[in-house]
């Protein structure tokens, strides 16, 4: 098979639109590309980089889980692959003005999707003391490049 490189991005108008308080977060299962999956086969890829543009400058955290269920209360059946975070300071603006743009490179990030859903599980986590605002006040996208893996 051959190796596929793609960015999943959320879309600000429908995903993480309501209002978090500090340590409060928000689901999305965002869609796969077709070409990142194989012979409709499970989701398996390397996470190799993490950008949010957000309209409020935050301390952010992303989260990947494997199943559209998120965090389990059953520890043995929860499917946490890891997450990557960002302090407010992280956040830069071109010229003071627009939105916030934020960047990780993580390693060793391994994305799995366990229920065959050809989607991305993601949270958002609002670490700062400041509430994110609800609706274009507190737009934000987040965008994952993935590289497809061998099954």
């Amino acid at each position: 098979m051959q190796r596929m490189i793609a960015t999943i991005r959320s879309n600000a108008e429908t995903h993480f639109t309501a209002a978090l308080v500090q340590n409060a977060a928000a689901e999305a299962n965002l869609v796969v590309p077709a070409n990142l999956t194989s012979l409709g086969l499970q989701t398996r890829a390397r996470i190799q980089s993490v950008a949010i543009l957000s309209a409020q400058n935050l301390a952010w955290e992303v989260w990947f889980f494997g199943r559209d269920l998120f965090q389990e209360s059953d520890i043995d059946a929860d499917t946490f692959l890891g997450r990557v975070a960002f302090v407010a300071s992280d956040g830069s603006r071109i010229a003071g003005a627009g939105a916030y743009y934020y960047f990780a490179a993580p390693s060793g990030i391994l994305y799995q999707d366990q229920d065959n859903t050809r989607e991305m599980h993601v949270m958002l986590i609002n670490r700062s003391a400041g509430a994110k605002d609800a609706g274009a006040a507190g737009e934000i996208s987040v965008a994952i490049t993935m590289e497809s893996m061998e099954l």
